[in-house]
């Protein structure tokens, strides 16, 4: 059975309507490329939250982990829990 093929027009509708996003915004997810990723020591609070958690790493503190509940948030807390605990 072949795979349906979705034009970005057709995405971006979707992700209008599932999401609530603006045609513009919208239509920017369905054309990001790699460039478009912002480095997450751009995000506010990134180094004091790297500096808090690398000392309760050295001091063996116990961490409690949240994520969302579906497929990517179930994963991506999966992948720390293995990195913080290697």
């Amino acid at each position: 059975m072949p795979v349906p093929s979705f034009t970005p027009a057709q995405v971006a509708d979707a992700l209008e309507r599932c999401f609530d996003l603006t045609p513009d915004k919208a239509m920017a997810l369905t054309v990001a490329s790699a460039g478009d990723i912002r480095s997450p020591w751009s995000i506010p609070g990134m180094a004091p939250l790297v500096e808090r958690l690398s000392l309760a790493l050295q001091r063996r503190e116990p961490l409690v982990l949240f994520s969302d509940f579906d497929a990517d948030g179930v994963t991506g807390c999966a992948v720390l829990h293995r990195t913080l605990a290697a």
